[in-house]
Protein backbone atom coordinates (compact mmCIF):
# COMPACT_ATOMS: atom_id res chain seq x y z
CA UNK A 1 0.00 0.00 0.00
CA UNK A 2 2.89 2.63 0.71
CA UNK A 3 4.47 1.87 -2.67
CA UNK A 4 1.78 3.89 -4.62
CA UNK A 5 1.81 6.83 -2.68
CA UNK A 6 5.58 6.95 -2.57
CA UNK A 7 5.35 7.28 -6.08
CA UNK A 8 3.08 9.73 -6.40
CA UNK A 9 4.73 11.97 -4.18
CA UNK A 10 7.82 12.72 -6.31
CA UNK A 11 5.57 13.16 -9.00
CA UNK A 12 3.67 15.53 -6.94
CA UNK A 13 6.93 17.72 -6.01
CA UNK A 14 7.81 17.98 -9.32
CA UNK A 15 4.55 19.06 -11.02
CA UNK A 16 4.63 21.94 -7.80
CA UNK A 17 8.21 22.75 -8.73
CA UNK A 18 7.08 22.88 -12.16
CA UNK A 19 4.09 25.24 -11.09
CA UNK A 20 6.13 27.67 -8.98
CA UNK A 21 9.02 28.16 -11.90
CA UNK A 22 5.95 28.78 -13.95
CA UNK A 23 5.21 31.06 -11.58
CA UNK A 24 8.34 32.68 -11.28
CA UNK A 25 8.61 33.68 -14.83
CA UNK A 26 5.09 33.81 -16.35
CA UNK A 27 5.10 33.52 -20.12
CA UNK A 28 3.03 36.22 -22.25
CA UNK A 29 1.16 34.20 -24.94
CA UNK A 30 3.15 35.16 -28.06
CA UNK A 31 1.26 37.73 -30.01
CA UNK A 32 0.47 39.92 -26.57
CA UNK A 33 0.32 43.52 -27.49
CA UNK A 34 2.61 44.53 -24.77
CA UNK A 35 5.37 42.21 -26.00
CA UNK A 36 8.27 44.32 -27.92
CA UNK A 37 10.19 47.30 -26.85
CA UNK A 38 8.46 50.58 -26.15
CA UNK A 39 9.52 54.05 -25.16
CA UNK A 40 8.05 56.63 -22.50
CA UNK A 41 9.32 60.50 -22.26
CA UNK A 42 9.04 61.38 -18.85
CA UNK A 43 7.29 65.03 -18.81
CA UNK A 44 9.32 68.19 -17.60
CA UNK A 45 12.92 65.85 -17.71
CA UNK A 46 13.91 65.71 -21.58
CA UNK A 47 14.33 61.83 -19.74
CA UNK A 48 13.11 58.91 -22.05
CA UNK A 49 12.92 55.17 -20.42
CA UNK A 50 12.91 52.20 -22.46
CA UNK A 51 10.95 48.67 -21.57
CA UNK A 52 11.42 45.54 -23.52
CA UNK A 53 9.05 43.39 -22.46
CA UNK A 54 9.78 39.29 -23.36
CA UNK A 55 7.39 36.50 -23.76
CA UNK A 56 9.10 34.96 -20.87
CA UNK A 57 7.39 37.53 -18.56
CA UNK A 58 10.48 39.17 -18.18
CA UNK A 59 11.07 42.99 -18.96
CA UNK A 60 14.46 44.97 -19.17
CA UNK A 61 13.85 48.58 -18.99
CA UNK A 62 16.40 51.64 -18.61
CA UNK A 63 15.80 55.07 -17.28
CA UNK A 64 18.57 57.25 -17.10
CA UNK A 65 21.32 55.66 -15.47
CA UNK A 66 18.69 53.25 -14.16
CA UNK A 67 19.27 49.39 -15.64
CA UNK A 68 16.75 47.04 -14.17
CA UNK A 69 15.23 43.72 -14.45
CA UNK A 70 11.96 42.56 -13.99
CA UNK A 71 9.44 39.91 -13.94
CA UNK A 72 5.59 40.78 -14.47
CA UNK A 73 1.96 38.77 -15.27
CA UNK A 74 -0.41 40.89 -17.86
CA UNK A 75 -4.11 39.96 -18.69
CA UNK A 76 -4.39 38.15 -21.73
CA UNK A 77 -7.34 40.62 -22.61
CA UNK A 78 -7.98 44.05 -21.16
CA UNK A 79 -10.35 43.83 -18.42
CA UNK A 80 -14.22 45.23 -18.43
CA UNK A 81 -12.91 49.00 -18.13
CA UNK A 82 -10.76 48.29 -21.65
CA UNK A 83 -7.42 48.17 -19.55
CA UNK A 84 -5.10 46.08 -18.89
CA UNK A 85 -3.53 45.24 -15.63
CA UNK A 86 0.09 45.14 -15.67
CA UNK A 87 2.19 43.49 -12.30
CA UNK A 88 5.91 43.78 -12.54
CA UNK A 89 8.84 43.03 -9.28
CA UNK A 90 12.03 43.92 -9.69
CA UNK A 91 14.07 41.55 -9.13
CA UNK A 92 17.46 43.40 -10.33
CA UNK A 93 18.77 46.67 -10.18
CA UNK A 94 22.36 48.74 -10.86
CA UNK A 95 21.25 51.01 -7.98
CA UNK A 96 21.30 53.58 -9.89
CA UNK A 97 18.84 56.85 -9.96
CA UNK A 98 16.15 56.83 -12.85
CA UNK A 99 14.64 59.86 -14.60
CA UNK A 100 12.88 61.09 -11.27
CA UNK A 101 16.32 61.11 -9.61
CA UNK A 102 15.00 58.22 -7.15
CA UNK A 103 16.77 54.57 -6.60
CA UNK A 104 13.68 52.17 -7.33
CA UNK A 105 13.42 49.71 -4.78
CA UNK A 106 13.20 46.23 -5.20
CA UNK A 107 11.22 42.99 -4.55
CA UNK A 108 8.34 45.51 -4.47
CA UNK A 109 5.17 44.54 -6.58
CA UNK A 110 3.92 47.69 -8.95
CA UNK A 111 0.68 47.11 -10.33
CA UNK A 112 -0.06 49.75 -13.29
CA UNK A 113 -2.69 49.67 -15.59
CA UNK A 114 -2.63 50.36 -19.50
CA UNK A 115 -4.82 52.52 -20.94
CA UNK A 116 -4.47 51.15 -25.24
CA UNK A 117 -3.75 54.45 -27.54
CA UNK A 118 -3.34 54.31 -31.06
CA UNK A 119 0.17 52.86 -31.39
CA UNK A 120 0.75 52.63 -27.80
CA UNK A 121 -0.38 52.43 -24.31
CA UNK A 122 -0.95 55.11 -21.30
CA UNK A 123 1.04 53.67 -18.36
CA UNK A 124 -1.44 54.62 -15.15
CA UNK A 125 -0.73 54.28 -11.42
CA UNK A 126 -4.91 53.94 -10.33
CA UNK A 127 -7.61 52.30 -12.45
CA UNK A 128 -9.25 55.38 -12.52
CA UNK A 129 -6.49 57.21 -14.98
CA UNK A 130 -5.89 60.44 -12.37
CA UNK A 131 -1.96 59.39 -12.45
CA UNK A 132 -0.72 58.38 -15.62
CA UNK A 133 2.48 59.10 -17.62
CA UNK A 134 2.58 58.59 -21.64
CA UNK A 135 1.88 57.40 -24.22
CA UNK A 136 4.61 54.71 -23.99
CA UNK A 137 5.18 54.51 -27.70
CA UNK A 138 6.36 51.17 -29.76
CA UNK A 139 9.79 51.07 -30.87
CA UNK A 140 9.86 47.30 -32.46
CA UNK A 141 7.16 46.09 -34.54
CA UNK A 142 4.63 44.01 -32.51
CA UNK A 143 5.04 40.32 -32.17
CA UNK A 144 3.77 38.56 -35.53
CA UNK A 145 3.19 41.53 -37.49
CA UNK A 146 4.93 42.75 -41.15
CA UNK A 147 6.09 46.12 -39.51
CA UNK A 148 4.24 47.91 -41.38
Amino acid sequence: MHAPRSRALPALIATLAAAASQAAHPVARPDHPILGTWQLAIPGTGCLETYEYRADGTVHSVSAAELIDSDFQIGAQPNEAGLYVLEETITRSNGKPDCSGRITPTDKPLTLYLAPLRGGFLMCFDAALRRCLGPMLRLTPAPGSSGH
